[in-house]
């Protein structure tokens, strides 16, 4: 049953969340990502990490992810749009503002897409709002709405 995506995280869990989110962590994640997979990526992708990631950026971070969002949106790409729902809602994003983002997607890419990030969305703060109070670092954060994009992830038991 589908629910509304604006009622999971309590802004209280949503907080803890974001006071223990750490931008340098989540982007030694990426480059870890990218230097595993293939090592030459990583001179590619060290450059675009310093200008949109890092310091005095060209664009405020909520305006980068949100841009982020639509295109892997509209490229049904899971893992990496799961890791950037967490790293928009820590860079201040509201899940209506992600919403909004992904419904202007289905305007112009299609209702599947719309369907398809949604839903994500939606398993996502799922995730996230049953962390335990100890996970709630940003490790722990990538982990699970990772796991959630590859259907890996459930629930704990009540």
């Amino acid at each position: 049953m589908a629910r509304d995506i604006t009622a999971i995280l309590s802004p209280e869990r949503l907080a803890a969340l974001r006071a223990l989110f750490s931008n340098e962590a989540l982007l030694d994640l990426a480059r870890g990502n990218f230097a595993t997979r293939y090592p030459p990526a990583l001179a590619f992708i060290t450059p675009l990490i310093n200008h949109f990631f890092v310091g005095d950026t060209p664009m405020e971070p909520m305006i980068r992810e949100r841009l982020i969002i639509a295109i892997l949106a509209s490229e049904l790409s899971n893992t990496e749009l799961a890791v950037h729902f967490y790293w928009g809602l820590m860079v201040g994003l509201t899940e209506a503002e992600i919403a909004d983002t992904l419904l202007l997607v289905f305007g112009y890419s299609g209702a599947n897409e719309f369907n398809n990030a949604i839903d994500l969305l939606e398993r996502c703060l799922t995730a996230l709002a049953a962390l335990p109070d100890d996970g709630l670092d940003t490790i722990s954060g990538v982990v699970a709405v990772s796991a959630v994009a590859r259907n890996t992830w459930t629930p704990p038991k009540a």
